[in-house]
């Protein structure tokens, strides 16, 4: 009896192992050269991922993605596989010539050696599978289209799609993919959310010049209706910033007016007046011309007060410091000191804005205030343990005078 109990046993416990052997990925060992033989005797593709033994969401792939049924039966069939840790020179010489700075990484390579497609991070076992699935298929794989428009092949907008979806994942720029894919994209295919991740991408990245911000223009209302609205908000800002920083390389006036004015007639207004507010002074000081900022800031200081936005506040005390390091025209430091009292009454970084106020009150002779705020200012900041050597600067300029 004992003895059938311990090959009853024995038997069980084979079986698990064989179980558990069938439940992962057979992982070769064999050097580069005999796997690209393996890969063209089989005719199948080669897998190649690289992990980290210190990076947790790595051992976690290893340990519940490689090891799913499902995952494991479907590499088995299909690829020549391989996993490899970072520290393994052939890995070290796939990261350095594909720039991979994430883990784990897949790759995905013909019987040539050549990479056709790349993936990066950690992913549930089934999206694992699925986006797997369908790498073998020419239209998917990233570096296959990539050699395709590089060679000015024709790429059809499926391919496009798939492209220009991988750049965004892998961290990767080509502007000019994500404007050939908007031109050949219709409103009827707006309803597709990858279509729409890429679209809300390559507009974040746009500015004014675009096809994405022609596209924008002309199918507005129909985009709105599929971007959040948090989303869209970030578009918004970036537009915006892009906008700007082209502006600023080119120091063109006459450009970056007729720009504005196009972000402002399709912008909500609170975008369009937070972009007045802070980037037309922005623009107009990089090229010297302080005068025409500091009409700008005054002339939308009124809308800006109304929207009550952080940045706005924010850029009242900056303004309002520029003017009192750059100005000794009353009116013009009288109107920086209206900017900044407005931004201590919606009670926004306070003592910074106060530390400006009485910097401009001393500047504009009301040395009894400039002292008063400025004793309050330096107090405050000793209790912070925060660097008050200009107010105790500015208070000895007060006492001489």
């Amino acid at each position: 009896m004992n003895k059938q109990i311990v090959l009853t046993m024995l038997l069980l416990f084979q079986y698990s192992i064989m179980a558990y052997a069938q439940n992962t990925i057979h992982f070769e060992t064999k050097e580069w050269d005999e796997i690209l033989q393996l890969s063209e005797n089989e005719g199948k593709l080669i897998y190649f991922g690289i992990t980290t033994k210190w990076s947790q969401p790595c051992q976690n792939f290893v340990n519940n993605v490689y090891k799913d049924k499902k995952v494991s039966e479907y590499f088995n069939e299909e690829f020549i596989n391989m996993n490899r840790d970072l520290e393994d020179q052939l890995s070290k010489e796939f990261v350095s010539r594909y720039s991979i700075r994430s883990f784990p990484a897949h790759l995905f390579f013909n019987e040539k050696g050549q990479l056709i497609h790349l993936m990066k991070g950690a992913m549930p076992p089934n999206v694992f599978l699925s986006r797997c699935k369908k790498v073998e298929d020419p239209s998917y794989q990233y570096y296959t289209i990539k050699n395709k428009i590089r060679s000015e092949e024709e790429v059809t907008f499926e391919e496009y799609l798939n492209y220009c979806s991988s750049t965004f994942e892998l961290g990767v720029k080509d502007e000019k993919a994500c404007e050939e894919f908007i031109k050949l994209l219709d409103e009827d295919k707006l309803a597709d959310p990858k279509v729409m991740d890429v679209v809300c991408h390559t507009l974040y990245h746009s500015n004014v010049r675009d096809q994405a911000f022609t596209f924008f223009v002309e199918h507005h209302d129909k985009l709105l209706s599929h971007i959040q609205t948090k989303n869209l908000e970030n578009i918004y800002t970036q537009l915006v910033k892009n906008t700007l920083s082209k502006n600023l390389e080119e120091k063109n006036p006459v450009v970056f007016e007729k720009e504005m004015y196009v972000l402002k007639q399709y912008l909500p207004n609170h975008f369009s007046v937070k972009a007045a507010f802070i980037y037309e002074p922005k623009f107009y000081l990089s090229i010297g011309d302080h005068q025409k900022a500091f009409f700008r800031i005054k002339d939308n200081f009124e809308a800006a007060k109304k929207i009550k936005d952080h940045k706005v506040m924010s850029h009242c005390n900056d303004w309002a410091w520029m003017i009192y390091t750059t100005s000794e025209n009353p009116s013009y430091l009288n109107n920086a000191l209206s900017w900044v009292e407005y931004g201590i009454s919606e009670d926004h970084n306070t003592l910074d804005m106060m530390d400006t106020q009485a910097h401009l009150y001393y500047k504009l002779g009301m040395f009894e205030k400039a002292e008063k705020v400025a004793i309050e200012v330096k107090n405050a900041y000793d209790k912070k343990g925060v660097d008050s050597k200009k107010m105790t600067d500015l208070l000895q300029q007060i006492k001489l005078n």
